[in-house]
């Protein structure tokens, strides 16, 4: 049987390993970051087991992030990581609060299909992410990696809080701003909030699109 005092365990760790990191790099360089995303999404109409059908019409999310970028610095000098690490290399770490919303297109049902249109389903997030990047010049950073988090749902007037995860890539490319410097962020998400009962209608708010930000390094 699984305790709620484990569960609590488990979800503390990637909080943990973060007040880890930063204390070791506290006394070595550790770039921040804190920005502004927005995005349209698809959301594909297999993604709800056909009880509640999406509409066609793309949707739309906004992301607000703040983090740290670390790399080999954050080791001693004499150890082994330190010695094999690329200063190519570097780890993102953040957290991410925001939401996105879709249209409803129709409910199926024992009454059969009827339409849902003007309804929305709205998913407010809060994520930890982890994003391994890779400087390909000084100016322009590769990358890959997602995160875990959760979502509160709202639609069909019913709300559910739920475990949500997404995944992504993209593309980081500094301005040529001396006062203060700025990166443009181009990437793509692919979101995925676990299914649920919204008045009694199964609803799975799978999407995926890309994203553009400005970011603030310190």
């Amino acid at each position: 049987m699984i305790r709620p005092t484990s569960l609590g365990a488990r979800a503390l760790t990637p909080i943990a390993l973060v007040v880890c990191l930063l204390a070791a790099g506290a006394a070595r360089a550790v770039e921040g970051h804190v920005g502004l995303q927005v995005g349209t999404h698809f959301w594909p109409a297999y993604s709800n087991r056909d009880q509640v059908e999406a509409d066609t019409t793309p949707g739309y999310s906004w992301m607000a992030v703040g983090g740290i970028d670390l790399g080999s610095e954050i080791f001693p000098e004499e150890s082994w990581l330190r010695t094999r690490l690329t200063p190519r290399l570097r780890v993102r770490m953040e957290i991410e609060v925001g939401q996105r919303f879709s249209d409803l297109h129709g409910v199926n049902d024992d009454l059969g299909q009827r339409t849902a249109d003007g309804k929305k389903i709205r998913a407010t997030n809060a994520f930890f992410n982890l994003w391994p990047a890779w400087a390909f010049s000084d100016r322009v950073t590769g990358y890959l990696g997602g995160g875990i988090g959760s979502a509160w749902i709202q639609t069909l007037g019913s709300d559910r809080m739920r475990l949500a995860l997404q995944g992504g890539a993209g593309f980081l490319i500094e301005l040529p701003t001396e006062a203060i410097p700025m990166t443009v962020d181009l990437g793509w998400r692919s979101y995925f909030a676990s299914s649920a009962e919204y008045r009694d209608r199964l609803v799975d708010y799978n999407t995926h699109g890309p994203t553009v930000g400005i970011q603030l390094t310190f």
